[in-house]
């Protein structure tokens, strides 16, 4: 829409556009900015590969401090065993798509809330 190739202009204007040169580029810098939380994992080992700044405001934890961490290690306990026959399916199924998880998560320090 309009608006969408608008806000995204005026947001690639506020940064330097020859940093992002290509779509990997954008799409980086898109999930970075983006108010949500944004994680990727590897399929086999269901580890953090990558996570946005937004981990902070929804986990309490830098980026860097969660790649590299299990998945079930995020998860609030009661949710850990649903989470990892999810897990468990997909690689059993041969089908590495995208899956969603709707579970409880831990926040540094404290007990956990719903995401999904």
């Amino acid at each position: 829409c309009e608006a969408c190739s608008k806000f995204v202009a005026d947001i690639l204007t506020a940064y330097n556009k020859d940093d992002l040169k290509t779509d990997d580029d954008m799409g980086a810098f898109a999930a970075d900015q983006a108010a949500v939380l944004i994680t990727l994992s590897s399929i086999e080992t269901n580890t953090v590969e990558y996570c946005n700044s937004w981990s902070k405001n929804c986990l309490g934890m830098n980026p860097s401090e969660l790649v590299g961490k299990k998945m079930v290690d995020l998860v609030h306990p009661s949710d850990a065993a649903s989470c990892e026959a999810v897990h468990l399916r997909s690689l059993e199924s041969g089908e590495k798509e995208t899956f969603c998880y709707r579970m409880r998560c831990k926040y540094k320090g404290e007990e956990g809330y719903w995401l999904r």
